[in-house]
């Protein structure tokens, strides 16, 4: 890595969340690894949130809730935060049980992305594009 790069990131970093193709490579260290912790063990703190991912495709979701989870003490969240509702609740839960607790989770909100491609300002919305904005002057999906 780069250390005039690295030096442009705000600090503290807390968690790294990495996005990279899936290979043949990748596989194989993974099916590796996953066996020989099967076989050896694994020492892991009781104090690393950790879920197992049973809902496929949710890797970015999974990821960012490790790293929430895991960095809870430096969180502000909402006394009514759905997050903190479902940190709290299933704090105590095995990997497992938490992975099915997400899949059973029922929350009344979505996410929505707003993002700038060629100066355009678009919102991606369960599912539905909606161009916002048809000035090209407006780079800033701020503004």
């Amino acid at each position: 890595m780069d250390p005039e790069l690295l030096s442009m990131v705000p600090r503290p970093v807390c968690a790294v969340l990495l996005l990279f193709p899936v290979t043949e490579k990748y596989e194989t260290f993974r099916t590796e690894e996953e066996e020989r912790i099967k076989a050896q063990g694994q020492n892991v703190r009781s104090s690393v949130y950790f879920m197992k991912q049973t809902i496929n495709n949710a890797c970015g979701t999974i990821g960012l809730i490790h790293a929430i989870a895991n960095n809870r003490d430096k969180m502000n969240f909402e006394s009514d935060s759905t997050l903190k509702k479902f940190l709290e609740d299933s704090l105590p839960m095995s990997p497992e049980e938490r992975a099915k607790y997400l899949e059973t989770y029922e929350v009344s909100i979505f996410f929505i992305l707003f993002f700038s491609p060629l100066f355009n300002i678009v919102e991606l919305l369960a599912g539905i594009v909606l161009h916002l904005s048809p000035d090209p002057a407006n780079t800033d999906v701020l503004k």
